[in-house]
């Protein structure tokens, strides 16, 4: 445990020194934490209960319970992070990061050792004015898999800042589902490393309908040839939610391709950013790399930054970006109103078929129809306050 406490100590120091972020930092330039006198809120106390059958049920991000697990799926002590945790995600310009580091309260190791059928599922429950530091681990041995969902949810004028750390080995395969549903008095801060080798394959869905200012941070590290990375992002966003995907692929072995697509739809004051790096080093060749941001604007008061980059030194790939901006189609809404469907209606019928492109892509039956549900369910009551 010496590792953790140095480890701690360290993530202390330096957010000491660096304090919450601004936009005078490039990768913050959107979203500025300077003011938001989150770190003065106090620290969430340790809260026990009883566990969930089969969830894995966090409250303020303290663990609940014992969960059972599926077969291959070992919840494993802090002292088997040692060596590992914080590999991914460090660094003098990761303040937010750094916090985690100095204060996170539970851990959770998750070790999979084999293809595991069953889902797993990670209910992360924010209550109360306080702030929380939740830290998640994950290490997919080769040639095994697993599904993953995280439900972020709760109620609080709360900070809940979460760091994720993701090795996937040699022939491996993660799919991992997310939905950030917290109440829109929340503040939800996560940043996800992740490092793929030969082989390995993560497919990713996610999906922002909750707090009032949310960010996500993905960093993927293609380490070994052949590694696949894959993740599609939705928003949606009304009154004045803030929320910003921000990415970072590197490529660093051959014949690694990845894929990512971000769908965003603000009404009334919302705000959305997207900024994506495309970072080919020079052993990547025959890289196949594309990104894409997708926007809808439904009212002239809300407010999209996109900011995707290509860094190539490689000169044997395929790499594409791209974003763009726009109304909803007025020749679809037509074609709807022309069959008898309302005008209000026709455009909730357009919007959930641009964000449901997202749950969409999850295979899990289950984990599709609950995101859909969730996604409806919130398009529902945006429309009817529409319609009061």
């Amino acid at each position: 445990m010496t590792d953790i406490s140095e480890f701690r100590k360290l993530g202390r120091d330096q957010f000491e020194k660096a304090g919450l972020p601004s936009r005078k930092l490039e990768d913050w330039h959107y979203t500025d934490l300077s003011q938001s006198g989150l770190t003065q809120l106090p620290l969430a106390e340790e809260m026990r209960g009883a566990a969930q059958a089969g969830v894995i049920h966090l409250v303020n991000g303290f663990l609940q319970g014992q969960p059972e697990l599926p077969a291959g799926v070992v919840l494993e002590g802090l002292e088997a992070a040692a060596g590992r945790m914080g590999t991914l995600l460090s660094g003098a310009d990761r303040a937010v990061t750094a916090l985690n580091a100095g204060l996170f309260n539970d851990a959770l190791v998750l070790r999979v050792s084999a293809k595991v059928e069953k889902p797993v599922e990670i209910l992360s429950e924010t209550r109360g004015d306080v702030q929380f530091h939740g830290r998640l681990l994950i290490v997919v041995e080769a040639g095994a898999s697993l599904t993953l969902s995280e439900i972020h949810r709760g109620s609080g004028s709360a900070l809940a800042n979460w760091v994720a750390e993701i090795f996937v080995a040699e022939g491996g395969e993660l799919h991992h589902v997310k939905l950030q549903d917290e109440a829109l008095e929340t503040t939800h801060i996560a940043a996800l490393g992740l490092e793929l080798g030969k082989g390995a394959k993560y497919k990713g869905a996610l999906l922002h309908l909750g707090s009032k200012l949310a960010r996500q941070e993905v960093y993927a590290l293609m380490a070994g040839e052949g590694a696949d990375f894959s993740l599609d992002g939705g928003t949606l966003a009304v009154g004045t939610q803030h929320i910003d995907n921000t990415t970072r692929v590197i490529h660093r072995a051959p014949g690694c391709p990845s894929h990512q697509l971000f769908k965003t739809v603000l009404d009334e004051q919302a705000h959305g950013v997207f900024q994506g790096t495309l970072f080919v080093e020079r052993p990547g060749q025959k890289t196949a790399a594309y990104q894409m941001s997708r926007a809808l604007m439904l009212s002239d008061r809300a407010a999209m930054d996109n900011k995707p980059e290509l860094e190539i030194y490689a000169d044997d790939v395929k790499c594409g970006h791209g974003a763009t901006i726009g109304d909803i189609d007025e020749t679809a809404l037509f074609y709807l109103k022309s069959r008898g469907i309302d005008d209000s209606t026709a455009r909730r019928l357009l919007i959930e078929a641009f964000l449901g492109e997202v749950a969409a892509t999850v295979e899990n039956q289950a984990l599709r129809e609950g995101l859909e549900e969730r996604l409806y369910d919130k398009l529902g009551a945006l429309f009817g306050r529409k319609a009061a």
